[in-house]
């Protein structure tokens, strides 16, 4: 726990360091100590932009082509709208991507989205999830609105929650939105959740 909290002073001297105070372009959403803060700011930098009241307002994920936090630091560009975070691991499931997933590609704001669900590998507990690329968007009349999000019928989707401890519970932070070819009560069956710290 201790390198941990080495890696989030890190994180936060780095943010600080700049001159513009701005937020890195990879944000290791894991190391902050509240981040669902971050999420309503993006919200409410979004709700002022477009002149749309907050609650009308949710988040939309993307998990994006880029593999690591490194490769977002290579291509140099912050999203549109939204940000860029890592530091997510999958636990009942893993993310498929690369060469296996070329038919699930897309473009969203300029920012290359790949992959989808699938079952994960054995002994392969927590993979790591690529860069997420998160946005805020208005609500739609369609999705339902439940109290931890809004939940979304797309065929394509999965309502995954994020809790930042392997415990669940008290530790939920939101839902993300995340492509399946598979139904998604195969994935809400083996509780397949996003965890933002691997307790290991």
């Amino acid at each position: 726990w201790f390198q941990d909290v080495l890696l989030r002073v890190d994180q936060l001297r780095e943010w600080v360091g700049h001159d513009e105070m701005q937020l890195p372009i990879c944000l290791w959403v894991s190391g902050l100590f509240n981040p669902t803060a971050v999420l309503t700011a993006v919200k409410q930098v979004s709700a002022r932009q477009d002149s749309l009241p907050l609650d009308q307002m949710t988040t939309e994920t993307h998990i994006t082509a880029m593999q690591t936090s490194e490769d977002c630091v290579k291509r140099g560009a912050r999203p549109p709208s939204g940000i860029y975070i890592h530091g997510l691991f999958m636990e009942g499931a893993q993310w498929l991507s690369g060469e296996d997933a070329e038919d699930f590609q897309s473009t969203v704001d300029g920012v290359q989205c790949a992959g989808f669900v699938t079952d994960s590998l054995l002994k392969d507990l927590l993979p790591a999830l690529p860069v997420v690329y998160i946005k805020a968007v208005q609500v739609e009349k369609e999705w339902q609105p439940t109290s931890v999000g809004y939940l979304r019928s797309d065929s394509d989707l999965y309502n995954c929650p994020v809790y930042t401890t392997m415990s669940r519970g008290p530790t939920y932070v939101f839902l993300a939105y995340l492509k399946t070819v598979d139904p998604a009560s195969k994935w809400i069956l083996a509780g397949v959740a996003l965890i933002m710290q691997s307790d290991a």
